[in-house]
């Protein structure tokens, strides 16, 4: 069990007076910091309190394996703003974006000084959009892994979209290959949006479609600028 400090409840009894009070609200995990467990459960948070619209949710390092935070359809959207924290090698510190909308009114920045920063998505159950008012860096260490899931055989698929300007920046930018549910593998294909512009220096951007569940798209509604890096494509039969 985690110990709770007197100025963890009075900084709680402020935010609680004024809605536009910001605070900074750090993963604990419940006093285990590297468990993995839900974004909306205020026991996980330092202050016992889910960060909300002015608020600085921070996703402390992890120090062993894989911890993921599901940010669940229970999650308060917007947030202010999310900051990774993590600098242990050979760890990884997930986020996985469950809600079918979240916005974050800053920059999202994915770096890791060790290890691995990745903002993911779980579309089993809805489609996603994360609106990122100030752009997505994707610097070394960290990665976007956009999904997309075939919920029955007349191929209706669940996608995750961003909304916003996307810089691949030493890290990682991965269309997943389609997930299947389905009775049959209908052809058809599957596409992620960025509604915004795509930049890369370096870096990936890695299209896969092992599954071959139709093939797999990555549509940019704004400038694309690629000058270095590297593109890569997993083809199976037919579908690339």
């Amino acid at each position: 069990m985690k110990t709770r400090h007197l100025i963890h409840f009075a900084c709680f009894a402020m935010a609680s007076a004024s809605s536009t009070l910001a605070d900074t609200i750090t993963w604990d995990g419940n006093g285990t910091n590297d468990a993995s467990g839900g974004w909306s459960v205020s026991s996980n948070w330092d202050t016992d309190a889910v960060p909300g619209a002015s608020d600085t949710a921070v996703l402390t390092d992890v120090t062993s394996g894989t911890r993921t935070i599901m940010l669940d359809s229970a999650a308060t959207s917007p947030v202010q703003q999310v900051d990774f924290d993590q600098s242990t090698a050979g760890a990884a510190n997930v986020l996985e974006i469950q809600k079918n909308a979240f916005t974050v009114s800053n920059a999202i920045a994915l770096a890791a000084a060790s290890g691995t920063e990745r903002l993911s998505f779980n579309t089993v159950n809805n489609g996603s959009v994360l609106t990122a008012s100030g752009g997505i860096t994707i610097n070394a260490g960290g990665e976007l892994s956009l999904s997309g899931y075939r919920v029955s055989s007349a191929a209706t698929v669940n996608l995750s979209n961003v909304t916003g300007n996307v810089t691949v920046s030493g890290g990682i930018l991965q269309v997943r290959a389609t997930e299947n549910n389905a009775a049959g593998n209908t052809a058809t294909s599957a596409q992620n949006t960025i509604t915004g512009s795509l930049t890369m220096s370096s870096g990936s951007l890695i299209i896969d479609n092992s599954t071959g569940l139709g093939d797999r798209r990555l549509s940019v509604s704004g400038p694309a600028s690629i000058t270095g890096g590297a593109i890569s494509s997993t083809l199976a039969g037919s579908n690339g």
